[in-house]
């Protein structure tokens, strides 16, 4: 009642005028006010606390997934470049298109390389007809020489000038298989059947063997590459366990791919600067939809067993270590430190901290502090977590 009597004393001056001014009737207001106010500050000190929810942690098998940043990659994507110098005539194909072994993308000017290849032809052709004309003159000279009418001389340049037109012979041979493989370079075939991507030169462009005309990309299959932590790696690959469970894959605008893939290799080195290693899953591609160069996550579900739960919102941390408050039977708070093994939608597992027997605040750890006695209402974990 401090405030009234201050109160009071203020306004005892206006009040004792009151029977002959108008003031009174606001004098009286202020001080309806002022015990109004009063009565209310203790009843709010006396209000007692709502009970706090407990309840008591949770030893069971459960199933969580892990998951990590992933490159989407073709199964095969290759560069295609030029093997000769030219000016490209025309494209077959345009980007995007799917396209099948061996169907021709683009051609190069093919009129010096078609020179090339007549002119060896001719050659051949001539070195042909010399061999035959070698070949009548050392039978000739054969048959004179089994008749004793030429000398052993005249035989072995006869026979050394059909040798000569033979090799001759075989010199053009070769020069018109190159002049027709140097004209079959000018036609830009695909390796294998996939999709053409973004050609990079127009018709009219002259392109050198360095130049990158276009790429093609095989997506029948779409392999994904993901790194996880040497203790991540060591717990996924007890049991080959990695090897037998079918992972998901999250593309980039939060979707779940529809087909499940599996992990087909993983990296023979542990990075040394990230402490992670590589693996690379592979997903089938049926509809197209995954793209070389894309990006996603891939989720690798995980069994824990007898994993000790508790709530995410029952931890608070203090200088990077994680703390509960726990409710003895008499109400009293304690607080203890635990230690974190697996982060669950909602909840953790525990390595260490807790014994299953002991009563755990659910929420409100920013209300009390460890020794207030507390009113509590008993919970259990999998409902409070449900709210």
């Amino acid at each position: 009642m401090k405030q009234f009597s201050f109160i009071s004393i203020i306004l005892s001056p206006v009040y004792s005028q009151s029977m002959k001014k108008p003031y009174h009737k606001l004098a009286m207001a202020i001080l309806g006010i002022a015990l109004y106010s009063c009565n209310q500050t203790e009843e709010t000190t006396n209000t007692p606390l709502a009970p706090f929810t407990i309840y008591q942690p949770v030893v069971a098998d459960t199933a969580l997934e892990f998951t990590y940043v992933a490159d989407i990659s073709a199964q095969k994507h290759i560069e295609l470049k030029p093997k000769v110098s030219g000016f490209v005539l025309n494209y077959y194909v345009d980007e995007g298109q799917q396209v099948r072994q061996n169907q021709l993308i683009l051609r190069l000017n093919n009129e010096e390389f078609e020179q090339h290849l007549l002119k060896a032809k001719a050659n051949m052709k001539g070195a042909d007809a010399e061999l035959q004309a070698k070949c009548l003159a050392f039978e000739k000279t054969e048959e004179l020489f089994d008749r004793k009418i030429v000398s052993e001389t005249e035989f072995a340049v006869a026979k050394a000038e059909k040798d000569a037109a033979v090799a001759q012979l075989a010199l053009t041979e070769t020069e018109v298989r190159n002049a027709l493989l140097s004209l079959s370079y000018t036609e830009i075939r695909a390796p294998f059947d996939g999709f053409i991507n973004k050609l990079n030169f127009k018709a009219g462009s002259l392109v050198s063997e360095n130049d990158v005309l276009t790429t093609v990309s095989k997506t029948d299959y779409i392999y994904v590459y993901f790194s996880v932590s040497e203790k991540e790696f060591l717990e996924l690959s007890k049991n080959d366990e990695i090897y037998n469970t079918p992972v998901s894959l999250i593309l980039a605008d939060g979707s779940k791919y529809p087909y499940e893939g599996t992990v087909e290799t993983v990296e023979g080195t542990i990075d040394r600067v990230t402490g992670s290693i590589s693996f690379r899953a592979i997903f089938p591609n049926k509809d197209f939809i995954l793209k070389h160069g894309g990006s996603g996550r891939v989720s690798i579900p995980r069994s824990l067993e007898n994993a000790f739960l508790i709530a995410q919102k029952s931890t608070f941390e203090i200088q990077d270590k994680v703390f509960v408050f726990t409710v003895d039977q008499a109400g009293v708070v304690h607080q203890k430190a635990v230690e974190i093994d697996k982060r669950l939608p909602k909840l953790y597992s525990l390595k260490s901290g807790l014994a299953p027997s002991e009563r755990v605040l659910f929420e409100g750890v920013q209300l009390i502090k460890a020794g207030d006695t507390i009113p509590v209402q008993q919970g259990k974990l999998f409902d409070l977590i449900q709210r």
